[in-house]
């Protein structure tokens, strides 16, 4: 079935990695037939400086005028070269002015903001002259739109299919909890008491902050940050895939859920209010509200692997059939008018 009726050409700014928001976002754009232009904030050696150049630069970026000049040059140009029809901001540290110069090259103009309430900043999104913005917290979404009258809408995180997905061979053969992203003193409180309960558990990602030790944690801890296709191993392979909120995750969930279940990891995630509305609980996902429940799951998730990857089969299915970004672009591409496909003829 044909899936697009034109091909339209995005503009994706933001870091650009395996598996960072923005090259998700790319991908998820080419999956439904697009083409994606990656774009990148400031100079490409602005994040590869040595410790004392990345200070300064830092320091400099603080000044409006600095920051938009850094950014302006590289990111416009680059742009210039290509005929957008649309621009989909992910970064937020594009500064006001910037965006006002994105905007004179191509509209719409969006930004989709992937965190935390608490990682907000200067909240400079407010100030540029974005057509839309997406996020996945309805607690800022509402306000934004119905008191500051802020063109902002709700929009999940989501996985991407290609490589958020079951690998072939793996099955649920390690008796540990898998824990995966970033570290702060709420999840590592959390996890120092569930090592307490006697719940083995395997840690990737970022290291713990310098300024944050855990001696309980740290033998813990692979040393590995995976992506892609290792990251659908690891999630795979383990008994049970943790998925501890950041406190700041008030209604909306981070990308961990949909990750995590597309690969068809069992995951047992922190519960909040929405999460029925995307998983059935229970069949599909599990979830806890207190620590004793989150024990009890992580023990029945070791006790019984072959329950636990019928829950990981079922979540996978669910994510693929509802959750990835080519979905979330449908309705992104739909709120903009620029709605050139159907959700049912998305690419299985």
């Amino acid at each position: 079935m044909e899936v697009i009726k034109h091909m339209l050409t995005i503009g994706v700014v933001g870091p650009q990695y395996a598996d960072s928001f923005a090259e998700n976002i790319a991908c998820g754009f080419e999956d439904l037939g697009h083409r994606a232009v990656r774009l990148c904030v400031g100079p490409p050696s602005l994040f590869s400086r040595s410790k004392a150049a990345g200070f300064a630069t830092e320091m400099a970026m603080r000044s409006p005028r600095a920051a938009t000049m850094m950014q302006t040059r590289p990111l416009l140009e680059a742009a210039r070269r290509q005929r957008l029809d649309a621009f989909v901001v992910v970064d937020s540290n594009v500064t006001p002015g910037s965006t006002d110069a994105l905007g004179e090259i191509a509209r719409p103009l969006c930004f989709w903001y992937p965190d935390a309430l608490s990682n907000l900043g200067r909240q400079s999104m407010f100030q540029a002259s974005y057509d839309a913005v997406f996020s996945k917290e309805p607690r800022l979404v509402d306000p934004a739109r119905n008191i500051a009258g802020f063109p902002a809408h709700s929009l999940p995180e989501a996985c991407s299919p290609g490589w958020h997905r079951v690998p072939p061979g793996v099955v649920h053969s390690e008796p540990h909890l898998v824990v995966m992203g970033n570290y702060y003193p709420y999840r590592i409180r959390l996890l120092e008491r569930l090592h307490g309960a006697g719940v083995p558990m395997r840690l990737y990602g970022n290291p713990f902050p310098r300024w944050m030790r855990s001696p309980t944690l740290a033998p813990l801890h692979t040393g590995r940050y995976v992506t892609g296709h290792e990251k659908a191993r690891v999630f795979r392979g383990a008994a049970g895939v943790l998925n501890a909120l950041h406190p700041a995750e008030i209604d909306g969930f981070n990308k961990g859920l949909y990750e995590a279940t597309a690969c068809g990891g069992c995951v047992i995630s922190e519960h909040r209010a929405m999460l029925g509305e995307h998983y059935q609980v229970g069949e599909e996902v599990l979830a806890f509200a207190s620590f004793d429940e989150l024990v009890d799951l992580a023990r029945w998730c070791i006790e019984h692997p072959e329950e636990a990857r019928k829950i990981g089969d079922r979540g996978s299915e669910r994510a693929h059939r509802e959750h990835t970004f080519a979905h979330r672009l449908v309705e992104l591409l739909r709120i903009v008018g620029l709605d050139e496909h159907r959700a049912d003829e998305l690419p299985g």
